[in-house]
């Protein structure tokens, strides 16, 4: 992997997953991959193998590193309905952050720039959704545009907070874009 970073780094960039379950670890893993090497940002995954989110205190060191360094922090968010009573996140897996977390995160660093995936479940749901950060913005790559969800999102969030990504070799760019394309993009 490190290999093809390095050889194609005018056409592809990596973010280094990290576990907040094992900050030392994870702060190693950023100044291995990002500081002395390729990738350009931190990504926090679904879960992790210890049961904390990104709004426990585990994070603050790699936070601080990511500000140190100057990177995003790409954090994948849940918000599963469950529990009793069924509530947004009442379904969560105890590792699982939620877009509240990313909040309560963003409040703390301010200065880093966060992509929270899966924002725009909790906009409508929470006040502390991360809109308050000016640094945050949701990732909308699977968002369908003919449902409004997009034009919500720039009502709320503003057009230069919003991302688009894709699932590289998994998902076809060209459905992906489609989507957006018919709707945004004019020629």
């Amino acid at each position: 992997m490190l290999k093809i970073l390095e050889r194609d780094k005018d056409r592809l960039s990596g973010r280094t997953p990290i576990d907040p379950g094992f900050p030392d670890e994870s702060c190693a893993k950023i100044e291995t991959w990002i500081h002395n090497g390729p990738c350009i940002g931190i990504k926090y995954p679904g879960t992790g193998k210890k049961a904390v989110t990104c709004s426990h205190p585990n994070n603050d060191p790699i936070m601080r590193l990511a500000a140190d360094l100057d990177v995003h922090v790409y954090i994948h968010t849940w918000l599963k309905v469950g529990g009793t009573p069924r509530l947004p996140g009442g379904d969560n897996l105890p590792s699982e952050s939620t877009p509240m977390d990313v909040a309560k995160l963003a409040e703390r660093f301010p200065q880093v720039a966060i992509i929270c995936r899966s924002l725009l479940a909790a906009i409508g749901n929470s006040a502390s959704a991360p809109s308050a950060s000016q640094k945050s913005a949701d990732g909308i790559r699977r968002l369908r545009p003919h449902s409004g969800m997009v034009d919500y999102a720039m009502r709320e969030l503003g057009a230069d907070r919003l991302v688009w990504g894709g699932h590289g070799p998994s998902r076809s760019y060209a459905t992906e874009l489609a989507r957006f394309g018919c709707r945004y993009f004019k020629s």
